[in-house]
């Protein structure tokens, strides 16, 4: 194997992930893996490349990217749309360590050969899978509401111009306040007619 030490560059992560439904089990995964370096690359999977997989997204790609871009952990956000791109990816970016969850122990051994590989365990009792399953009880007309329901906060999101209001969090709370949902009882009342 070879040695991936090198003191004199920044020690840069890679992973990769479709980010459906963005739940507190993907923000513990960036979380620790920005802890395995200094700069995080994260390669979210294109609609195109989930159908070649044979999996649906819930939430359009240009979200989920968007969403991954803005968590504070994420330094930078690429789109994944080939399985191929991996070793591309690992030395475009000088990648020191590539991270997946656990659920893929073993599948990109192969990258030992380029940078160090772990495999980091995932957050109990939470998956976009199990989202999905619960959301799959529901029928087609709900769900087409629920996804237009999603574009629309998707929409609302974008036209905010970059003042949005956080929620205040109550004195002791471990989450994140950025990382909160802003109810629309809690814009500016500018904000809420278009909510």
């Amino acid at each position: 194997m070879k040695n991936h030490s090198n003191p004199s560059r920044r020690r840069v992560v890679l992973t990769y992930g479709t980010f459906d439904l963005f739940h507190v089990g993907h923000l513990n995964l960036l979380k620790r893996l920005k802890e395995l370096g200094d700069y995080l690359v994260v390669a979210v999977s294109t609609d195109e490349f989930n159908r070649g997989k044979g999996k649906q997204t819930i939430i359009r790609f240009e979200d989920r990217f968007e969403i991954v871009q803005s968590c504070r952990y994420v330094d930078l956000a690429i789109p994944e749309t080939r399985w191929e791109q991996k070793i591309d990816d690992v030395k475009q970016y000088d990648v020191s360590v590539f991270a997946m969850g656990d659920d893929w122990t073993g599948k990109f051994d192969f990258l030992k050969e380029y940078c160090e590989v772990v495999y980091l365990p995932r957050t109990a009792n939470i998956s976009s899978t199990s989202l999905k399953t619960i959301l799959s009880s529901f029928n087609k007309p709900q769900m087409e509401q629920m996804k237009a329901a999603l574009d629309a906060i998707s929409s609302i999101v974008a036209n905010l111009d970059g003042s949005r209001p956080r929620a205040q969090m109550p004195p002791g709370s471990q989450t994140d306040p950025g990382s909160v949902l802003v109810l629309p009882n809690q814009l500016p009342a500018d904000l809420r007619q278009s909510a």
